[in-house]
C-alpha cells in the first residue's frame, strides 16, 4: 500500500503485459476472498489424564522444594 493509500500489485510472471493483468487481477481476487472468510471457531478440548498427572506432580516437586528450604521449627 503506498503513501496515497493505492494498493500496488506486482505482476512479471508471464511475458504479455495482458497475461500478467489477469494475474494480478486474479490474486487480488484471492486475496480479497481469504480477507473475508470468518476464521474457524476454536473446538474446546480437555485436558488429558496424563498430561492433568504430570502438572500435579510439577507442582508437587516445586512445593516440596520450597518446604525443604524453610527452616525447621
Amino acid at each position: 500500500v503506498s503513501k496515497e493509500g493505492v494498493l500496488l500489485i506486482d505482476a512479471r510472471r508471464f511475458r504479455t503485459q495482458e497475461r500478467n493483468r489477469q494475474d494480478a487481477v486474479d490474486r487480488l481476487v484471492q486475496w480479497i476472498r481469504r480477507a473475508a472468510e470468518k476464521p474457524k471457531k476454536r473446538i474446546k478440548t480437555r485436558p488429558t489424564l496424563r498430561s492433568r498427572e504430570r502438572r500435579l506432580e510439577g507442582k508437587h516437586q516445586r512445593s516440596e522444594t520450597k518446604r525443604l528450604r524453610k527452616p525447621v521449627a
